[in-house]
């Protein structure tokens, strides 16, 4: 269902851009086949989430870098950090997505 208990150069780059490549497709698919892919996408995200916040966490090694720099501010770098409950979160998001007609 749609129902969500909390409201609240990585790899996650590269999820990000390859979300952002297929979402041409993704607008083009039929109704049962989008919500079937953004299921998909959703279950992944759940399935990898230990993989994801392994490597969020070298991104935010790097972030922490750059803030020394004055290449990044805090409040973004904040933003980036992931947990369970974030990719829980949006997991639940596409999850609603999915539900919508």
């Amino acid at each position: 269902g749609s129902d969500c208990k909390n409201e609240s150069g990585s790899t996650v780059q590269v999820l990000a851009q390859k979300a952002r490549q297929a979402s041409p497709h993704l607008a083009s698919l039929a109704g049962e086949n989008r919500t079937a892919a953004l299921l998909a996408v959703a279950d992944t995200v759940l399935a990898n989430a230990d993989k994801i916040i392994e490597e969020n966490a070298r991104d935010l090694a790097n972030a922490a870098i750059a803030i020394e720099k004055g290449e990044l501010n805090k409040t973004l770098f904040q933003r980036l950090k992931l947990d369970h409950d974030k990719l829980e979160d949006l997991a639940c998001g596409i999850r609603q997505i999915a539900a919508l007609k």
